[in-house]
């Protein structure tokens, strides 16, 4: 008991340390609205007791009761550590808070726990990251209206309730790319790249970042691209966009089906000339096969590269195939996450099986093939007097 007096005015200590620093942020939600919000709150406030007390033995709510050693009182604050357990009427309001910047679900998570805890913290953030979501794409849908797909990762704020909702609510099919395949999203990582480069050249300079990214943007998006021969502006709005560069006032002519075919063929020759680069060949696994998952979580070098327990092919669309397990669970993956099941006692299909006369006989000899042409090797004119002899490897020579 006296030792975990002691823990409680260390933590104390800290805490009063980290409330004086969080006091002078100036957010909606500092430690004095906090402390007022906590003294009317009933989950706080039936916590306090127990918290002091130490006996926990009546307390129902496991969430706090796997982190009892933790929680101290402060005031009307609990906090756990050094962090402020928020009340119900001000969580709303903290996710808020975390969420600006838009720094991404893994970030937003960690920038909440420097800070404040509550029960599933990390479920409400991941439900806020999606309203988010939502919010953004309403506002890019009112200006160009609603697409007919929309393709995503196979991250939280893309996967909830929440957000399926809303595209199926407006007739949006989602398609999202296979799990642990993110080559799939290529295009968009692609990108991003470009846009860092811009980021990076704007803080190496000490200007703002906000400028440097939109003027970026109207680079991009009034510069003819490759595939296209045309600019993206123009595929958007059939027009193109003025700019600071001089030019005459004219009209433009409206999209035709040229640009689409020139960026077929783009498209085309540089997936030929990929293939050719790296050997890539057309899977042979079909539909009702038999094949092992690649086994994406090892632990160690001695753990085998694919699972032991074969899946069943469901379907097959292009790169990505549906697979069942024997308990019915299925699993969407790229075709190179997989291979072929051959039962134990049969040959895979591309070994050969050697007859047994075959074996028997000894294999002629062949040139085997180099990577250079050899040069023509001749007898030197002083040895065409003499009769040369070959010495084979096997043959025995008595010196004696």
């Amino acid at each position: 008991m006296q030792k975990r007096k002691k823990q409680q005015q260390l933590i104390t200590s800290h805490s009063s340390v980290f409330l004086a620093g969080y006091q002078n942020h100036r957010h909606v939600s500092n430690a004095k609205q906090v402390e007022l919000a906590s003294d009317s709150d009933q989950e706080l406030a039936s916590l306090r007791p127990y918290i002091l007390s130490g006996d926990w033995s009546q307390y129902k709510m496991t969430a706090y009761v796997c982190v009892k050693d933790e929680l101290c009182v402060l005031g009307k604050l609990v906090l756990r550590g050094i962090r402020i357990v928020v009340p119900k009427a001000l969580r709303g309001e903290v996710l808020r808070l975390a969420h600006e910047g838009h720094q991404g679900i893994v970030e937003i998570k960690a920038r909440l726990r420097t800070k404040v805890w509550w029960p599933k913290i990390d479920s409400d953030a991941e439900r806020m990251s999606a309203k988010r979501v939502v919010d953004v794409l309403t506002q890019i849908f009112s200006r160009y209206g609603f697409p007919f797909t929309l393709k995503s990762d196979n991250g939280p704020q893309f996967c909830c309730e929440e957000f399926e909702k809303f595209l199926s609510d407006h007739g949006i099919e989602h398609l999202i790319s296979p799990p642990l395949w993110p080559q799939a999203n290529g295009h968009v990582e692609r990108q991003n790249g470009t846009q860092l480069k811009s980021l990076t050249v704007s803080h190496v300079d000490g200007k703002n970042w906000r400028e440097g990214l939109q003027k970026f943007l109207l680079a991009y998006r009034t510069t003819p691209q490759t595939s296209t021969g045309v600019t993206p502006a123009f595929l958007v709005f059939g027009r193109e966009l003025k700019t600071k560069l001089p030019e005459l006032r004219c009209t433009g002519n409206l999209l035709d089906e040229g640009v689409t075919d020139r960026d077929w063929n783009h498209k085309l020759i540089h997936k030929e000339h990929a293939d050719k680069k790296w050997g890539a060949t057309e899977s042979p696994v079909a539909a009702g096969d038999l094949v092992l998952l690649k086994n994406t979580k090892r632990s160690g070098k001695l753990e085998a590269n694919f699972e032991s327990e074969p899946y069943t092919v469901q379907t097959k669309e292009g790169g990505e195939v549906t697979v069942r397990s024997k308990e019915c669970v299925e699993y969407r993956r790229n075709s190179a996450l997989v291979k072929r099941y051959n039962p134990p006692g049969e040959l895979p299909e591309a070994t050969e099986a050697i007859s047994q006369d075959a074996s028997n006989t000894l294999p002629l000899e062949e040139d085997i093939a180099t990577s250079r042409p050899r040069r023509t090797v001749r007898m030197p004119e002083k040895y065409k007097d003499y009769v040369l002899y070959e010495l084979n490897t096997v043959d025995t020579l008595d010196l004696c």
